[in-house]
């Protein structure tokens, strides 16, 4: 075992982010596994939360600090990141409505004038104000909202951010997230209007234990293909483990206020070797797409082959077809669309924003 490079990329949170954006497309998926679900793979949100306090301290913090990056010129970088596959969702999303009044027989899901409502308030990544959902169109995109929420406080209060109150925040609203967890069984609420302050005290636990594993991280990381891959499983084995409804509370406090910022901090400390290192690095890539794009394309789908083929998608796992369809487009979505986009928008506002900063973007990955 070897000591790697204090490089800013870090593979094996790469390839955590990706597993969970998996399993979170198999639990969103049609019920079609023989009793087999991904129910706890919600807590992968609170993982992504984390992950990002990590990665955006790691790219940010020391630029914030000694005043080399304006509050304006980092929230342009997180929007820059987070928005070519956002509106692409949305897009389809809208599609995805369409098609689902045009196949099945029953009310609409919204008038012309709403879907335009929800619409042009997500040209600006706002959420709904005519639905009790936040984001109808995309679901996932609830959790992109608290996160640039977060990435705004951050960069405001980052000079007040000492460790010591960091720990005052997460210790506050992580006290919260158990209280909820143990009185309602389960925390997997956000991406409504009635449950908003649920959704900023997961991110505001989550984005600050980030920062604080990042701030105590381990000076130097080792290269270790059987400890990056372990990291792997424990992060799937959280996301995975089954409970029963009476101890699903206890299980997602558990997990959320102290499992995986200990994966986290595990997984930080170890790189896979070159072998795995480019899997690794992929996987890490094609995560935001697959979670953002991901339910709209299924919903699409599932109209499509349901109501057009006459396809019953409960008789079989449709999604083992079209898991690998949606990795697919995701992978091309990025390397055609999203990557070269989101380079022409730097490459435009290359005046305002440092140079040096461009190569952080895929470091910042939320």
């Amino acid at each position: 075992m070897q000591k790697t490079s204090t490089a800013n990329k870090y593979a094996t949170l790469d390839a955590i982010r990706g597993i969970s954006a998996i399993l979170v497309v198999l639990r969103h998926a049609p019920k079609s596994f023989g009793g087999l679900d991904f129910q706890q793979s919600y807590l992968a949100v609170d993982l992504f939360f984390v992950m990002s306090g990590f990665v955006i301290a790691n790219a940010y913090e020391s630029k914030l600090t000694q005043g080399r990056l304006s509050f304006a010129g980092f929230m342009r970088l997180r929007f820059i990141r987070l928005y070519p596959l956002y509106i692409l969702g949305t897009s389809i999303g809208i599609g995805a409505v369409l098609l689902r009044e045009h196949y099945v027989d029953c009310a609409p899901v919204a008038s012309l004038r709403t879907l335009a409502i929800i619409f042009a308030l997500g040209l600006f990544m706002l959420p709904s104000v005519v639905t009790s959902g936040l984001y109808p169109l995309d679901r996932p995109a609830w959790s992109l909202f608290f996160e640039l929420i977060a990435n705004a406080g951050y960069a405001i209060f980052h000079r007040h951010l000492t460790s010591k109150r960091l720990v005052i925040v997460a210790a506050a609203t992580g006290s919260l997230i158990v209280v909820k967890a143990l009185y309602s069984r389960q925390v997997d609420v956000g991406d409504h209007w009635l449950y908003v302050y649920m959704g900023l005290a997961r991110v505001t636990f989550s984005f600050s234990v980030g920062i604080l594993l990042y701030r105590f991280r381990s000076a130097g990381r080792r290269v270790s293909d059987l400890r990056a891959v372990a990291a792997l499983g424990l992060s799937a084995a959280v996301l995975c483990v089954p409970s029963t409804p009476a101890g699903s509370g206890a299980l997602a406090a558990v997990s959320i206020v102290a499992l995986i910022p200990a994966i986290i901090h595990f997984a930080a400390s170890f790189e896979p070797s070159t072998r795995l290192h480019r899997l690794f690095t992929w996987s890490g890539t094609i995560s935001y797409g697959v979670y953002v794009l991901h339910v709209p394309i299924l919903m699409a789908c599932q109209y499509v082959l349901a109501h057009t083929l006459g396809l019953d998608l409960s008789r079989f796992p449709w999604i083992m077809v079209l898991l690998p369809g949606v990795i697919l487009f995701v992978h091309l979505a990025d390397r055609f669309y999203d990557a070269p986009v989101r380079a022409w928008v730097l490459a435009r506002g290359r005046a305002k924003v440092p140079s040096n900063l461009h190569g952080f973007e895929r470091t910042a990955d939320s």
